[in-house]
């Protein structure tokens, strides 16, 4: 993991722009308080890539850095209130239900609070808070972001 800085952030967008990619997401990784868990939301159904589940995310908006985006994404998906974007953990491509080739950033983000958590009901159907140590069920770059997640927490690089 790298701590999150506005330099970071522009070298990360620069090599996406370098690479093609269409679209840019980012995703919060939020740990609970034990710092044993993530949560993550459910998909809804009807929606695209039904029942996965993932991280709270969403698109950058033009004009907007990173970490905002990050910070209202959060907000929107779940209400909570992003106290502070610690630290760049990941990123993955993949082509969006438009077709475009898209990035998505994932950051540990830690939370003012961590509950209440409310859904947007049209877009996801239930969250979890799934154990560091249990990627069982999940993508192979959702394990990903969960074992460099544990290896930071086993190294006391958390905060």
């Amino acid at each position: 993991m790298h701590p999150y800085s506005k330099k970071l952030e522009m070298e990360l967008v620069s090599q996406a722009l370098r690479d093609d990619i269409q679209k840019i997401v980012v995703g919060g990784v939020i740990l609970d308080k034990n710092k044993e868990a993530v949560l993550l939301l459910k998909r809804h159904p009807s929606d695209f890539m039904p029942n996965i589940e993932e991280l709270p995310s969403g698109g950058v908006h033009e004009g907007e850095s990173l970490a905002e985006a990050l910070v209202r994404e959060v907000q929107e998906e779940t209400t909570l209130e992003v106290e502070l974007v610690q630290s760049y953990i990941s990123s993955f491509d993949y082509h969006s239900q438009s077709g475009r080739l898209t990035r998505q950033f994932n950051f540990l983000v830690l939370p003012k609070l961590y509950e209440p958590i409310v859904l947007i009901p049209e877009e996801h159907s239930s969250y979890v808070w799934k154990e560091l140590n249990n990627t069982a069920g999940l993508s192979q770059k959702m394990r990903e972001i969960f074992e460099i997640t544990a290896k930071a927490k086993n190294t006391g690089s958390l905060l």
